[in-house]
């Protein structure tokens, strides 16, 4: 169901937050990421950091079964490797892992297989980086942790049943566990622990939703923010959490108005607010070219598109492709006659706006 609001209702649900703003710092480090990488010889791979796209990406080409980028990074931030190949064709994100940027050198060590005629990483194993060791540990720990509160039913006696018998023991193990990770000081772990395990999983079903936290559980993930040095996050990501956590208590998150920066294709870029003022309503929709669902909508919204226009409502389409290329020639190929910009998979949109799935749409 599509409610439309008024931009002007919009932008005065817009949250300020913490009187504090995240620390933005030109300082930048060194970092190293590299490894031993079996049944890849001759590959290129890529490195995309999560502050930039894939036209900031680092490559890198596999010799001698070995790998390594170089590299300068502000923050301690998640990196996405990829195949080059799989850029360059305008491929799927089949293929990805994750390590955090740090400075030094961190070593990951990497297997690859063939799978339905694609390469794919299907073994990790990081031997030095002090962030990303810790985050691996974490990660053997929670498994643990959590146990069987990882499942998530559709029917309602069996996920009743897990409300009343399982997720609260299995809360109860990983918020000690969430205890004894920060007492530590790895600010680039600890940011992807509580922004993963926690903050982008409140308003969904299961182990944390926002509605079976105890008010003692809600201070300790207020706490879990406080302790982390903004100085070492991307501020753009900080202040996403920030904005999660200044809700923490309210038993539905609002979804206020969330500034993005944006392209068009005939070279405009700048923000998402000036594209919605300029009109009456406004649906913003959130799409990506694999997502099917998606592509239909471009097709079926056509035919009621005139109809929208004439009674003041606006489409804005938001693509969250890996590519502004990708974007192009898909726009070209379904033709979207509505407003249809750009903002790429490192935008920071899915957790400003509490995405979990596409399309979305937001009125």
């Amino acid at each position: 169901m599509k409610t439309l609001l008024s931009i002007l209702t919009l932008l005065l649900l817009m949250s300020c937050g913490s009187s504090e703003p995240p620390i933005e710092t030109e300082e930048s480090f060194d970092f190293v990421l590299e490894g031993s990488i079996e049944n890849a010889e001759g590959k290129v791979l890529a490195l995309i950091p999560a502050d930039g796209t894939t036209d900031d990406r680092l490559t890198a080409t596999v010799r001698e079964g070995k790998y390594r980028f170089e590299g300068k990074s502000k923050y301690l931030q998640k990196g996405t490797l990829r195949f080059e190949e799989d850029i360059v064709n305008l491929a799927g994100e089949y293929s990805v892992n994750m390590a955090i940027l740090e400075p030094g050198i961190t070593t990951l060590n990497l297997k690859v297989e063939d799978y339905e005629g694609r390469s794919k990483f299907s073994a990790l194993g990081f031997e030095q980086g002090e962030n990303n060791l810790n985050l691996i540990s974490f990660i053997v720990d929670y498994e643990n942790a959590i146990g069987d509160g990882s499942w998530v039913f559709g029917d309602s006696i069996r996920y009743d049943s897990m409300i009343r018998h399982v997720y609260p023991a299995a809360r109860e193990r990983v918020f000690r566990l969430m205890d004894q990770q920060f007492l530590s000081g790895e600010h680039g772990a600890n940011a992807v622990v509580l922004d993963d395990v926690l903050l982008s999983k409140l308003n969904g079903k299961g182990l944390y939703n926002r509605k079976l936290l105890t008010t003692g559980q809600k201070e300790k993930i207020t706490s879990y923010f406080a302790k982390l040095d903004s100085s070492f996050i991307n501020p753009k990501v900080y202040s996403a959490m920030r904005e999660v956590v200044s809700h923490l208590h309210e038993a539905v998150q609002p979804q206020p108005f969330q500034e993005l920066d944006l392209y068009a294709a005939n070279d405009w870029s700048g923000k998402l607010s000036e594209k919605v003022s300029g009109h009456d309503y406004a649906m913003l929709y959130f799409w990506f070219t694999e997502c099917q669902p998606c592509r239909r909508f471009n097709q079926q919204m056509k035919k009621d598109y005139a109809t929208l226009r004439s009674k003041g409502v606006e489409i804005i389409a938001i693509n969250v492709d890996d590519s502004k290329v990708k974007w192009e020639n898909t726009s070209q190929t379904d033709s979207i006659p509505w407003t249809n910009l750009y903002a790429g998979d490192n935008s920071g949109a899915e957790k400003k706006y509490s995405i979990r799935g596409y399309p979305k749409k937001l009125a």
